[in-house]
């Protein structure tokens, strides 16, 4: 059995040196040898644009759950929205969009055609909203008509939550573009 003491340390061992832990995720310090290098690929933003940007997804993520939310408090329903509501409907938004841009790149003739269709880019986890094609948001009004809300307060909810997200989308991805060309963020 140990029987902790408070005598000093009887110098049989030599002290650590006491220096600073170092912070692998601080992107403005030096990266010591033994740590990995960082991935960077050649045409992209710095490490710390590229963090910046995902908080600032990250921060529209929460801003559309919590419009969400608020939005079927306003329209009365009593209960919470069931957790998964919001990513089911990012999730199939995001599916349909990116299906829908595969088969327009797919109908083009030529790559001269495809070239010339100068489509805007589409933010990797905003949904920005396909214009042709409404099943997310309707699988959305569904959702939330089962959850207890009218259906015309529940269609209203998710046209006010596409809406919103095609505008957070644009201005994260206006950002993107500011930083590509040079500008600070």
């Amino acid at each position: 059995r140990h029987v902790l003491t408070q005598a000093p340390r009887s110098g049989a061992e030599p002290e650590a040196p006491k220096s600073a832990k170092v912070k692998l995720w601080d992107l403005e310090a030096d990266v010591p040898k033994w740590a990995p290098r960082a991935v960077v690929p050649a045409k992209g933003p710095s490490p710390v644009t590229a963090a910046v940007l995902e908080l600032k997804s990250a921060r529209a993520l929460r801003q559309l759950r919590n419009l969400l939310k608020s939005l079927c408090r306003k329209h009365g329903l009593k209960a919470q929205v069931r957790p998964l509501t919001f990513e089911r409907w990012r999730f199939a938004a995001k599916w349909e969009e990116e299906e829908e841009e595969a088969a327009a790149s797919a109908s083009a003739s030529s790559q001269t055609e495809a070239k010339k269709r100068k489509k805007a880019p589409l933010h990797p986890v905003l949904p920005q909203g396909a214009p042709q094609s409404k099943a997310a948001a309707a699988e959305l009004a569904l959702e939330l008509r089962r959850q207890g809300l009218r259906m015309e307060d529940a269609e209203a909810t998710a046209a006010a939550l596409a809406k919103e997200s095609a505008r957070l989308a644009a201005e994260i991805l206006k950002e993107a573009h500011r930083a590509a060309s040079g500008r600070q963020l």
